[in-house]
């Protein structure tokens, strides 16, 4: 992780993987989070295929915390390390992973983490990984699975809902409004309104971009 001044780009910290590993393709696997931590220090935080989330003072990259979410690995489709991005509600961190047990029959896992210590609010193991950020909103945190879209409660970490229909997601989820939108891998875009339970209210699907010499 690289710390850059905004004027001249010029690097000012940099912090490596404290990884013992001797696979080559172990590395950042997720984009940095900024978010506060313990008496207001500002804080970066990010996630790796190492399956550790690092939390380092924003000044001078130094670590002030890490938390194993999940096993090592060089595939996260697999169902360990993370690569994605924190989310920070402005009180805690959510964070999706593979699983940290390798005989465990779940496929991924969700995190709350307190943002001072890193420790472990509470972990709900999932039938599948999660390898997109998850979104946080109105006490619901939402999460993009590689078998389709969860909500969970953002206090206790409860599934309020599943929805497998649709296939895998690989992108964050955007809430606005009362309304989760997701980018399915199939092609979809499902807007889906959060009720009791949700519903979906529109969809769409991309076109598939025409192919050079295809006259179309």
């Amino acid at each position: 992780m690289l710390s850059l001044d905004a004027t001249t780009l010029d690097i000012k910290n940099y912090f490596f993987l404290p990884t013992n590993s001797t696979s080559e393709d172990i590395e950042w696997g997720s984009s940095p989070t900024l978010f506060s931590g313990a008496n207001g220090v500002p804080l970066v935080g990010a996630t790796g295929k190492d399956g550790v989330i690092y939390a380092l003072r924003r000044d001078d990259l130094t670590p002030v915390w890490q938390t194993t979410l999940a096993v090592e690995c060089i595939s996260p489709e697999d169902g360990c390390g993370s690569i994605s991005t924190p989310a920070f509600d402005g009180q805690r961190l959510y964070v999706g992973a593979g699983v940290a047990d390798p005989d465990s029959d779940a496929g991924g896992s969700l995190y709350c983490l307190e943002p001072g210590s890193g420790a472990v609010v509470w972990r709900t193991l999932l039938d599948r990984t999660v390898l997109a950020p998850v979104a946080v909103a109105n006490g619901l945190v939402f999460a993009s699975t590689t078998e389709g879209l969860e909500i969970h409660d953002a206090d206790s970490g409860g599934t309020l809902w599943t929805d497998r229909q649709y296939g895998a997601l690989y992108s964050q989820p955007v809430v606005s409004d009362g309304v989760v939108y997701a980018t399915y891998v199939r092609g979809d875009v499902i807007a889906w309104h959060i009720g009791d339970p949700p519903s979906r209210s529109t969809q769409t699907r991309a076109p598939r971009p025409s192919l050079p010499g295809s006259g179309h």
